[in-house]
């Protein structure tokens, strides 16, 4: 917890209500100064973002040959129950 809050720049206490916000949603397996683990949902719902980041990487790299990754679309993801939505904000607004 004390390296992710030093990482992160927030507080302990912050990280460990996050902690146990994502153990509520079973995210990570995690008890009070135990080791921290994604679950196996958690691993699958990475490997969908990463799967995600990448086709739209590929779109605007290779079809529409925008190659300055600052003019690139930032996903944001919503997930509600199993259905994951995505929405994507111009990063230089």
């Amino acid at each position: 917890v004390t390296d992710i809050a030093e990482k992160m720049s927030c507080s302990k206490a912050s990280v460990t209500k996050a902690l146990n916000n994502l153990k509520d949603k079973e995210l990570v397996e995690y008890e009070a100064y135990g080791k921290i683990s994604l679950t196996k949902q958690a691993e699958e719902i990475a490997q969908k973002r990463l799967e995600a980041y990448d086709i739209v990487y590929l779109f605007l790299n290779e079809i529409l040959e925008i190659k300055n990754e600052e003019n690139f679309l930032l996903p944001v993801y919503y997930f509600d129950n199993d259905t994951m939505t995505l929405y994507y904000f111009h990063n230089n607004i």
